[in-house]
Formats: structure tokens, C-alpha cells, sequence
């Protein structure tokens, strides 16, 4: 193996080695080194990288970029040395679908995250310009023809960038679901959807998603190596980063090497990950909290002038902010498990530059309209590292817009969907783990959540 396949890792051995100690017990390849041990000195780099990247002791911009590359790297090591017959690569494809019903905005913002994903692990790898192990469906269910015409548009854009995408329609899902024959979907008609022709749109994201598992199955060409991986439109995958300034999104999670990692060392039906970002949930379920924290805002302003340099920056959020899995925007948090911690939570001025409180006030009273589309000014969750990405704990919720299933799995699809309830996540998960208990588990790979 030439030197030349392995220049990242060297580099990265070479700059870290004193930042990360531990890198130092990893030996630098050279030629003679087989495909196979070459390529575990990546497997051997990674948990160390991702523990100091997230520790806030090491650069996070280079460390980050190194990280990125190491994946990209010995993706091509694996590609190469499987051409040659030195290893098999039996590492699984993905069919993404994501349900969208008249957000174009949204879904142009999931499928860059897809394709920057791609861009920056490179996972499978591309042949004439296409990633290969990559598919999406995008499974229609818009009302207005306008913003069809946009999602059809976005689809083709991410084609020729080179995405897999297909746009599942309206007229095609229809057909689809009278293929099924009649006494069977009529047994199935809670789960899909027995709306007529002419009003196959609004179906809800329930029967819509489970609508897609039709097409899952026909673009399906390998049964025993494909996982099918369902995903909301207004999630990213990407996770937002709390900078002590603000939140950057980065793209530091490998979902697709993970996830594969996770299917092909274990025996596990589905995989949820959760979401970190904008609060998933409707407004009704946070209103306690969020004027609990609007009235402590404000009463921490009133002592103050209004021309008095804004003090609201650079506050540390509330400890139970920054885990991933913490319903801490849910005023019922206790119901599903969760520490429900009566504390209010402290405001973080989005303005930069000099400014006082009188500015403040004016952009918060801009913003505050926002919560009745789900934005909680006070509580976003952040992602937090805890133990890692290999780590798996039993799941009893199905996060809707952030699970995974092999071919095996599809059989699980969210019940009464055309009762578009907002707890089908609740729900489906707990007769899921009813049935398959310990095969249905949680990983800490969630999706950036934005309203």
C-alpha cells in the first residue's frame, strides 16, 4: 500500500500526537502494511478524535477538518483494496425517505445537509460523479401544485450534484397502494391512507411515511445489506454546536458509518436517534414553561435601564440543556420518563455587536411570535457528546423524523396514521419494545432540529 493512500492518517499522527497522548500508541502505516491493518489504524483513531473534539480542549475548526478527512481517506483505502479482492466491503447501503408536505424551504435544507454529509465522509464513495450507497425518496404529499413543482425541481438540482434522489408523487403512491390487493389494503387502510384519488395530499406524516415503505421495498437490490433510514424534512444531519456566543451547526457526525457499524455488530431491528435543535413538539405542550421563562426574563430586565449595555450574552444555559436526550422544553416531561426540573431557564441575546437593553427588548418582542410555530426562545436543546457514538441504551420511543430498520424492521410502521396523532412516536415505540425488546434501541446520533 503506497504512501501516498495514507497521508491524512499521517498527518494527523503526526500533529496530534502531543494535543491527543493517547494517538502516540498508534503506529504511522507504511508500504509493507496489509489493506486490513491499515485500515484499522483509522478505527483505532476515531473515538480518540471524537473525544477531544468535543472536549473544548483542542481547536475545534482543524480537528474537526482532520476528522473529516481521516473518513474520506480510508473510505478510498476500503473501496480500493475491495477492487483488488484484499477484503470484502460488506458495509450497507441506505434508502432515505423523507415525507414533505409544502416545505420547499425545508427540504432544500435536509437534502444539503444529505449531500454535505456525503461531501465531507464520503461514505460508499461516488462512481461517475454519484454516491453510490446513498438513495432518497421524496415522498410528495403537498397540497399546492407550486410547491410540487419546487420539491421536483430541488430533486433534480440534487441530482446532477450527484444524489441519488426520486421523487415519490402523488399519482405514484396511489398506484402504488392500489397494487396491493383489495382485502389486504383494506386491512392496511389505517395505516396508509384510504383517501380517494383526487385528495391524495395532507395524508399525514404517518401515512405518508408509511406510504414509502412501498417504495423502500421496490428500489430495494440488496434485502440483506440495505437499511432503510426515515427522516422529517426539517431536520438536518448536522448538530449544533454552543460556541459560548451562539450555536454553529457542524457536520461532526458520521451517521451512516455509525449506523452501518452499529446493524452489522449487533442484532438490531430498529435504530431511533433522537433530535437536538428546535423543540419537536407543539406549542401546547410548552406554554407553562416558556411564560415561566418569559416572566423571569422580564423580571430580571425591569430593574435596568434601557440604555444600559445588554447583559444577556455569554450565559451558560442550564446543565440539562445541553443533553440530547432531555425533554427539557416538554411541560410534561415527567409522563415519558424524563427528570422534569421545575427551573426556569436564562435568555441569550442573539444580537452581536454593542447594543443595550432597549435593543434587546425590541428583537425579543420581534421574536417572541415564533414559539406559536414551535420555536422556544429559552430552551433548544444542544448535542452533548456523553459516551460516544457506539454506545447503544434500550429505546421506547420512535422519534418519527430519526429512525432506522433493516428489510426485517419495515414491518414496524407507525400505527393509526390517519389519525395523524402527535404522539404516534410514543406510541409505535412502545409496542415496538413490547415485541422486540432489546433489538429496538437508541443511539446518540440525533438531527438538528429548525422550525
Amino acid at each position: 500500500m503506497s504512501d501516498a493512500d495514507t497521508t491524512r492518517l499521517r498527518d494527523c499522527l503526526a500533529r496530534y500526537r502531543d494535543l491527543i497522548p493517547a494517538l502516540a500508541r498508534i503506529d504511522s502505516p507504511v508500504a509493507s502494511d496489509d489493506p486490513a491493518s491499515c485500515i484499522e489504524r483509522y478505527e483505532q483513531c476515531y473515538p480518540l478524535l471524537e473525544q477531544a473534539l468535543w472536549s473544548g480542549q483542542v481547536d475545534f475548526e482543524p480537528l474537526l477538518d482532520c476528522y473529516q478527512a481521516l473518513f474520506r481517506e480510508q473510505d478510498a483505502l476500503i473501496r480500493k483494496a475491495a477492487g483488488t479482492g484484499a477484503i470484502v466491503d460488506e458495509r450497507c447501503h441506505f434508502i432515505l425517505s423523507i415525507p414533505v408536505a409544502d416545505r420547499p424551504a425545508h427540504l432544500r435544507a435536509c437534502l444539503e445537509s444529505i449531500y454535505q454529509l456525503c461531501e465531507c465522509f464520503g461514505y460508499g464513495g461516488k462512481a461517475s460523479g454519484v454516491y453510490q450507497r446513498i438513495r432518497v425518496i421524496i415522498a410528495e404529499d403537498s397540497r399546492e401544485p407550486d410547491h410540487i413543482r419546487r420539491h421536483i425541481e430541488l430533486v433534480e438540482a440534487y441530482r446532477r450534484r450527484g444524489l441519488q434522489v426520486t421523487h415519490f408523487g402523488q399519482d405514484e403512491q396511489y398506484q402504488l397502494l392500489q397494487s396491493i390487493p383489495e382485502g389486504d389494503r383494506k386491512i392496511l387502510g389505517t395505516m396508509l391512507t384510504t383517501r380517494p384519488a383526487d385528495r391524495f395530499y395532507l395524508k399525514g406524516q404517518a401515512a405518508n411515511r408509511n406510504l414509502s415503505y412501498l417504495k423502500c421495498l421496490q428500489l430495494t437490490e440488496d434485502r440483506h445489506r440495505t437499511l432503510y433510514y426515515f427522516v422529517d424534512s426539517d431536520e438536518s444531519f448536522c448538530v449544533n454546536r454552543d460556541t459560548g456566543d451562539g450555536e454553529q451547526g457542524v457536520y461532526a457526525l458520521n451517521y451512516f458509518y455509525y449506523i452501518d457499524k452499529a446493524f452489522r455488530s449487533s442484532d438490531i431491528r430498529l435504530l431511533t436517534g433522537k433530535m437536538v435543535g428546535d423543540p419537536p413538539v407543539s406549542p401546547a405542550v410548552m406554554a407553562a414553561n416558556f411564560l415561566d421563562d418569559v416572566t423571569a426574563f422580564l423580571t430580571e430586565l425591569a430593574p435596568s435601564t434601557g440604555d444600559r449595555a445588554c447583559r444577556f450574552h455569554g450565559r451558560s444555559r442550564h446543565s440539562s440543556a445541553t443533553g440530547s436526550s432531555s425533554a427539557i422544553y416538554h411541560d410534561m416531561a415527567g409522563l415519558f420518563g424524563f427528570e422534569n426540573n421545575p427551573a426556569t431557564f436564562p435568555y441569550r441575546c442573539p444580537l452581536r455587536g454593542e447594543h443595550d437593553h432597549s435593543a434587546c427588548l425590541r428583537d425579543f418582542a420581534r421574536r417572541i411570535n415564533a414559539f406559536f410555530f414551535g420555536e422556544h426562545l429559552f430552551r433548544k436543546t444542544v448535542f452533548c457528546f456523553d459516551q460516544g457514538f457506539r454506545e447503544r441504551t434500550p429505546a421506547r420511543t420512535v422519534y418519527p423524523g430519526n429512525y432506522i430498520v433493516d428489510r426485517e424492521g419495515l414491518k414496524y410502521a407507525i400505527p393509526f396514521g390517519h389519525l395523524r396523532l402527535r404522539m404516534s412516536g410514543p406510541t409505535a415505540g412502545r409496542l415496538i419494545a413490547a415485541e422486540i425488546h432489546d433489538r429496538f434501541v437508541s443511539i446518540n446520533l440525533p438531527h438538528l432540529h429548525r422550525r
